[in-house]
């Protein structure tokens, strides 16, 4: 077997050899061909001729765009001008159509499609003459990751604008004061209000100047939106959406007249005015038509369930929140669906639905750790400073670019040689590849070893416990037949016996108090040990008798509640988790000194769980050590592959949950 495995061994090794050789001349092909011919130049020209009848299409396709951002009809055109300007070879027609098609998907909501569209656009850069194209299309790119929430690779994109913008290659306002706009905004989100309003400024200022108003809506938006995030000045947020509410309905401008009334709705919302914010919220929603997805219906929804939160009308409240996640999640927006799962998280808390609240604010934690990190706040400020710097070593690395480029020549010729080097490398990290494959393989093959050994041990401890269980019945039928019938003899003997004096009347109803109470105790027994309730009745009848007994006999109320069609479970899976309810009801009885229990048994997707939750005094993790009994139950729940948390500490209630696969539990058989 060694000696098969060594020669396959080789023979991979060689054809891995031959391999990189073949990749090696393949290299030193491409090297060839690159020398022929300069990777800087464009593989299509811009011919500038005959290519009215394509400026037409595309204009035509924005004038519908300026009334309908989202329009499938202008898309159409777009895509044929398109591929009119890819056959003409018109490079700004290419160009421009993909950034008219990137912003109509950004529109939609598609973002990762339009991402697509404006980087296939910033190809053709080399060959444009339009010098504003470039700016578009990389502002474009920052915008959709800005909309998705990836601020990292959305300040990249915007920097890159930004330094269009001071080459003076993007001279268009709208544009410029947009991107000053995205970067407040940007800023806002990360906390800095020092950076948010130097750039927020700086827009007002050029947008003023060069009278671009439908950015300065968006401008005065922001603004709001920086007073009411720093300091708290309503007087100024209240100002600053009310010009921008003028303004976009003096422009007829929708998105901006719907993003001020949320926002005026949010500082009455802001002054505990929920009701009043209501009718804000509808109006505001009532304009989504043609708004970006970003601040349409789905901010409007997350509002509209944080005022009915405050309103204290719970069902409208998951209502509206519930269709804010559906919306997020449909459009990828992770800070609406981190805010989705905030607010259900309140309204399940409110409601006393615990479970659900925990399960919210768990995931609400993830997703905002992960829209926002302290290393993505690190990462997008270096690149501010960096594009400080980049404007005093401007000259400096124009001068390395000549240098560069003179060196090109002398880097062509040591190509051969790197791209030799690339092939011996490669051919050793296929060997290596292959030996780690070798010792992978090995470590699985003693992997599955250890799991026979394991599922044999297994086995034999089923058995066994199998074994105890048949000793168990046994037990208690000769207790319930042996036993109990004597029991019941004597009694009647003594009966007899009272009923002709021949003893103290007294004695003998002392004597027959105590039969009565042995006879109980031993059916009592006999029940624990084998009981045949579950022969009658399936789990859920048995475990509601068994609780109704508990309730009666002891000061403890327990409130037992089912949820999903139970599935039928064979009667070894239902006798061992009927002695694992009997497990964690005595526990409660003896050591909790709880007054209350609530139970809960849930099958939902193939899952079977179990909730228990008393308010008694908990314990501490040395007590369930000590003397708990937990250890044992643990093991039943192992064995029947489930799963078992325990939630408690001294002084305080104690939380039990267990979930169990039902396609095991199918096959399970031991007790």
């Amino acid at each position: 077997m060694i000696m098969k495995n060594w020669v396959v061994y080789s023979f991979l090794q060689r054809l891995v050899v031959q391999l990189a050789l073949v990749t090696c001349l393949l290299c030193m092909m491409c090297v060839t061909a690159a020398g022929q011919a300069s990777p800087e130049q464009p593989q299509i020209i811009n011919n500038t001729g005959d290519t009215a009848a394509i400026r037409r299409l595309i204009a035509s396709g924005e004038k519908i765009v300026a009334t309908m951002p989202n329009s499938e009809q202008a898309l159409l055109k777009f895509r044929k001008a398109f591929y009119e300007s890819r056959r003409a070879n018109y490079a700004d027609g290419v160009a421009l159509s993909l950034y008219q098609m990137g912003r109509i998907y950004k529109e939609k909501g598609m973002y990762d499609t339009a991402i697509k569209h404006f980087r296939l656009g910033l190809y053709y850069i080399p060959a444009v003459t339009d010098k504003n194209i470039p700016g578009k299309l990389l502002n474009g790119v920052g915008t959709c990751y800005f909309l998705k929430t990836d601020y990292r690779l959305a300040s990249a994109y915007f920097y890159k604008t930004l330094e269009e913008i001071r080459q003076k290659r993007l001279t268009d306002p709208y544009f410029i004061t947009l991107l000053y706009s995205n970067f407040g905004y940007l800023w806002i989100q990360l906390n800095d209000s020092a950076q948010a309003l130097q750039y927020l400024t700086l827009a007002e200022k050029v947008a003023i100047a060069s009278g671009e108003k439908r950015t300065l809506t968006n401008i005065y938006c922001n603004l709001g939106n920086y007073y009411y995030s720093f300091g708290q000045d309503l007087a100024k947020v209240l100002q600053y959406n009310r010009l921008a509410l003028k303004l976009a309905r003096e422009n007829n401008d929708l998105r901006a007249e719907q993003i001020a009334i949320h926002n005026l709705g949010s500082v009455l919302l802001y002054q505990g005015q929920p009701a009043e914010a209501l009718s804000y919220f509808r109006d505001a929603l009532d304009l989504k038509t043609h708004s970006d997805p970003y601040t349409s219906a789905i901010g409007e929804y997350f509002s509209l369930g944080y005022a009915y939160l405050l309103l204290k009308d719970y069902k409208q409240a998951e209502k509206n929140a519930s269709i804010c996640l559906a919306k997020a999640k449909e459009t990828g927006l992770r800070e609406y669906i981190a805010k989705s799962y905030e607010l259900l998280h309140l309204i399940y808390s409110e409601t006393h639905q615990y479970r659900d609240a925990y399960k919210f604010s768990t995931l609400f934690i993830q997703m905002h750790d992960s829209i926002i990190s302290t290393e993505k706040s690190r990462a997008i400020r270096e690149m501010e400073i960096k594009y400080r710097t980049s404007e005093k070593d401007r000259d400096i690395m124009q001068k390395k670019l000549l240098i560069s480029r003179q060196e090109n020549n002398l880097r062509n010729k040591n190509i051969w040689i790197a791209f030799i080097s690339v092939g011996l490398l490669l051919t050793i990290i296929s060997l290596a590849s292959l030996f780690r494959r070798h010792k992978h393989k090995q470590r699985l093959q003693q992997q599955q070893i250890r799991i026979l050994k394991q599922e044999q041990e297994i086995g034999s401890l089923k058995a066994m416990m199998q074994g105890v269980e048949k000793e168990r019945s046994r037990i208690a039928r000769e207790l319930h037949d042996g036993i109990g019938g004597m029991l019941a003899a004597i009694r009647m003997n003594l009966g007899v016996l009272k009923q002709e004096d021949y003893a103290s009347p007294g004695k003998i109803d002392e004597i027959m108090h105590m039969v009565v109470d042995t006879a109980t105790e031993v059916r009592k027994t006999a029940h624990n040990l084998m009981p045949d309730i579950l022969d009658k009745h399936e789990l859920p009848e048995a475990l509601v008798i068994y609780c109704e007994h508990i309730s009666k006999s002891n000061e403890l109320e327990i409130e037992l509640q089912f949820h999903g069609d139970m599935e039928p479970l064979s009667k070894n899976v239902q006798l061992m988790l009927y002695r694992i309810f009997q497990e964690l009801i005595q526990n409660v009885v003896k050591h909790s000194g709880a007054t209350y229990a609530a139970i809960q048994m849930v099958q939902h997707n193939r899952t079977l769980s179990i909730f228990i939750e008393d308010n008694g005094t908990g314990f501490s993790p040395a007590d369930a050590i000590e003397g708990l009994g937990l250890e044992n139950l643990r093991y039943r729940v192992q064995s029947l592959h489930g799963e078992l948390s325990i939630t408690s500490e001294k002084g305080k209630h104690t939380t039990v949950y267990m979930e169990f696969d039902l396609d095991k539990l199918k096959y399970e058989a031991v007790v």
